[in-house]
């Protein structure tokens, strides 16, 4: 379930739980679709994710590319080694910094 939330000093929030799997990315996407030019930063809170496949991982790519795209600083907390070493280097993306 990926949930959002847009916080009174410009940032919003998205936050994960339980798989973020190929089922992930119109939720992901969606969170900005009503992104303000009040809002400056994306926070991908990843603390209840409880996993993640490669198509969780290309999904936070390219929400972070659409942030971007939008002006918005991108900001993933509770990104959990153990996923992030094996998915980052079996999807090449290591150059990304999270």
């Amino acid at each position: 379930m990926i949930t959002t939330n847009i916080q009174r000093h410009g940032t919003v929030l998205v936050s994960v739980t339980g798989a973020l799997d190929e089922d992930a990315g119109a939720a992901l996407q969606r969170a900005l679709d009503d992104v303000t030019a009040d809002e400056r930063d994306l926070m991908v809170d990843l603390h209840g994710a409880m996993s993640m496949d490669a198509d969780g991982l290309l999904h936070l790519l390219a929400l972070h590319r659409r942030a971007e795209s939008l002006g918005l600083r991108v900001v993933v907390v509770g990104w959990r080694s153990q996923p992030q070493q094996g998915s980052v280097n079996r999807t090449a993306l290591s150059h990304i910094r999270w």
